[in-house]
């Protein structure tokens, strides 16, 4: 019997089974998601089937991918999807490629064709059944876009896995398992018309579904003062300035509020020489104190500044927060188009990438404030529950408020100083300078220059070399280091005690993880908060089995290794990027009709797998490997564009180029490369270990 009524925690085989049917009725909008939505999904459930790949007895924890809202239909049996069908039509199409992609080598027998359909769309619905059979011939204007994503499919799994080393079996099991989706039955028969009415009106009037940063906003900004608005709206704009990662935090801010949170600011100075005179709790809920009454006097008086002029017959145009609106009703102002200089929005502005995203740097905040709480993972997809853990645990939580505000405050200053950043395909750090013309009332100049001179691509090639080791934002844990160092230093921050804290991170991370098997590792806010970056574990005297391990090394061992090399040669011209393809220089699969021998034999003459030692690897751009493909060293010195984004690949063509007789690249080469890597590691990390 259906269970039509009650709301179930489902996992995705349970989902498509046959168990339950579901269709996706003509008012539905058709099939929208485009690769990128898809690689995001494909590649979140990859990132925690790794997470949870080594956990304890098997202990896999669930990935929850949303809320699918149902009507149950007693005359079909079937359920209506009122909300949620891109999500699920996306995992049909997923599974129907791990079911039809033969090299993936997966059954899934109880997967049936009819567990999701189209209500009176022919077109949709043939669609879904050519990609359950594997059959990509099928053609049609309509709905050939169905088609087109279920091909890239397989692919995008494939990416997915060897990013992040995993096998197809794992991504399936944990996909089947443990990717679980919360069905929603909203009230059924007697009440099924009217209330899918209402809940659509509800959908249409309020738009896409609330964030989770936004939900935590609120939640936050509930335990302020609501008697005069004034603490929320100082809220609300702070807020706001640090949500946009892609732009310095006071590009955000209007000229008065600047000068209201960074006094001095604009004096043709180095921006903001000391926004911060103290990061003690109590002083940065003063300042929250202070500034609060200041912002909203400002802004009525420019409010009631510009209703004198007549703004009031003007039609208002800016978009406005709930918090500024309600601000506005309780004073009875009316609305106005303030004639307001942001800087941002000058000729010149400067848009970057950030290194993470808003949700993340929240969680980042809460983690600094609170180092003790070690549940704070950095899991935006849990934010609202994270953050609701902490709040529930704090006893006065207008002033955890008011704390976490500021310091998200200080922090996003901070960031925006001392962490990389991506612009025009180029990493920078830089600080800034405004002028200010005091006739006209605006910031007139602004220029950049590097937060620490010439020194700064020290930084930038740190930072990078964390950054680029992985592409989850769960793992970037380097941040904790840049912000506790920063913030514990304000004012008085220093490119040598920045590098030297994320060198010794670097060396943390080489001998409390990567250097140890995976039941011994430390976890990292052990290595930050408990361990104070003070490495547990020596040197191994012998460490090959963790860097003569083919595709296994991780990722960061070959960046480690190649700021090594960059340090040894001055400071080359060189950047770091995404590279998550480990690459036997020479291959594991040669081309039959080349024959080479490879002397499978040690010093000792045991047996010894060259062509998995560290020697013999580089990491390269996953495209890159393709083109690489079984092609003999000789053949991969020429391709300069692959070659080049590898120190460590530069310096084994460098070794073929020496002999220019034979340019060979056999055992010989390999154990003199791997003899060097481990010199050079022996160096780098024989005085980070413990007494």
């Amino acid at each position: 019997m259906v269970n039509k009524d009650n709301n179930v925690l489902l996992d995705v085989k349970s989902l498509f089974s046959g168990k339950d049917k579901y269709y996706i009725p003509i008012y539905q909008r058709k099939y929208a998601w485009e690769e990128d939505e898809v690689k995001q999904l494909i590649m979140d459930i990859a990132d925690y089937a790794k997470l949870y790949s080594n956990s304890p007895n098997n202990e896999k924890k669930n990935y929850y991918i949303g809320n699918l809202i149902v009507l149950y239909n007693s005359a079909t049996a079937r359920y209506e999807i009122i909300d949620g069908q891109q999500r699920l039509t996306t995992l049909y199409l997923i599974l129907s490629a791990i079911k039809n992609t033969k090299k993936f080598g997966c059954e899934l027998d109880w997967f049936q064709k009819d567990s999701l359909i189209f209500d009176h769309r022919k077109d949709s619905d043939k669609a879904l059944d050519s990609v359950f059979d594997g059959d990509e011939s099928f053609s049609s204007e309509k709905e050939e876009h169905i088609v087109r994503i279920y091909k890239k499919c397989d692919d995008l799994i494939v990416d997915a896995c060897t990013g992040v080393k995993i096998s197809i079996a794992d991504f399936v099991d944990y996909l089947l398992k443990f990717v679980r989706i919360l069905r929603i039955s909203l009230p059924s028969e007697e009440y099924s018309h009217s209330y899918r009415n209402h809940y659509f009106e509800v959908l249409n009037s309020r738009g896409v579904q609330l964030e989770q940063h936004e939900i935590v906003k609120a939640d936050l900004m509930s335990h302020l003062s609501t008697k005069d608005s004034v603490e929320q709206y100082a809220f609300d704009v702070i807020w706001q300035a640090c949500s946009n990662m892609e732009r310095y935090v006071h590009n955000n801010l209007n000229v008065a509020e600047r000068y209201i949170i960074f006094p001095n600011s604009f004096e043709g100075r180095d921006y903001v020489d000391k926004p911060f005179e103290s990061t003690s709790k109590k002083y940065l809920i003063d300042k929250f104190d202070s500034i609060a009454p200041q912002l909203w006097e400002k802004r009525i008086e420019r409010i009631k500044a510009y209703n004198a002029k007549g703004g009031h017959e003007e039609e208002e145009t800016r978009q406005r927060s709930l918090a500024e609106l309600m601000c506005d009703f309780s004073n009875g102002v009316v609305y106005e188009m303030p004639k307001e200089d942001f800087a941002s929005r000058s000729n010149d502005e400067e848009v970057y990438y950030s290194t993470i995203n808003f949700p993340n740097f929240l969680l980042h905040v809460l983690r600094l404030i609170r180092p003790n709480d070690f549940d704070i993972v950095l899991d935006d997809k849990k934010l609202d529950r994270i953050f609701s853990a902490v709040i529930s645990k704090e006893p006065n939580k207008k002033k955890f408020a008011k704390e976490f505000i500021m310091n998200l405050l200080l922090c996003r200053f901070l960031f925006d100083r001392y962490v990389v950043r991506s612009k025009k395909d180029e990493w920078t750090l830089n600080r800034v300078t405004y002028y200010y013309d005091k006739k006209r009332n605006s910031t007139t100049v602004k220029t950049e220059t590097r937060t620490f001179g010439e020194e700064s691509k020290v930084i930038i090639q740190l930072e990078t070399m964390f950054h680029t080791s992985t592409t989850a934002m769960i793992y970037k844990n380097w941040l904790q280091v840049v912000l506790q160092y920063a913030r514990n230093n304000i004012n008085k921050v220093k490119m040598s005690g920045l590098k030297d804290r994320l060198l010794q991170l670097a060396k943390v991370y080489m001998l409390d993880r990567y250097f140890l098997p995976t039941a011994d590792q430390v976890d990292f806010m052990d290595m930050l908060y408990k361990n104070d970056l003070v490495p547990q574990h020596s040197l191994p005297d012998d460490f090959g089995p963790y860097i003569n391990c083919g595709t296994q090394v991780p990722n960061f061992i070959f960046n480690y290794y190649e700021y090594l090399i960059w340090e040894e040669q001055g400071k080359p011209d060189y950047k770091f990027i995404y590279r998550t393809s480990v690459e036997h220089f020479f291959p594991q699969h040669p081309d039959e009709q080349i024959k080479v021998h490879l002397e499978n034999k040690d010093s000792e003459g045991q047996e010894k797998d060259n062509l998995n030692s560290f020697g013999n690897l580089a990491l390269i751009r996953g495209g890159d490997n393709s083109k690489f493909s079984n092609a003999m060293p000789s053949s991969k010195i020429d391709m300069d564009f692959i070659i080049d984004t590898s120190l460590k690949l530069r310096e084994m063509s460098a070794m073929m180029d020496k002999n220019l007789q034979k340019k060979a690249w056999l055992d010989e080469q390999i154990m003199e490369e791997e003899k060097r890597a481990i010199k050079r590691f022996k160096a780098a990390l024989k005085g980070s270990s413990p007494e």
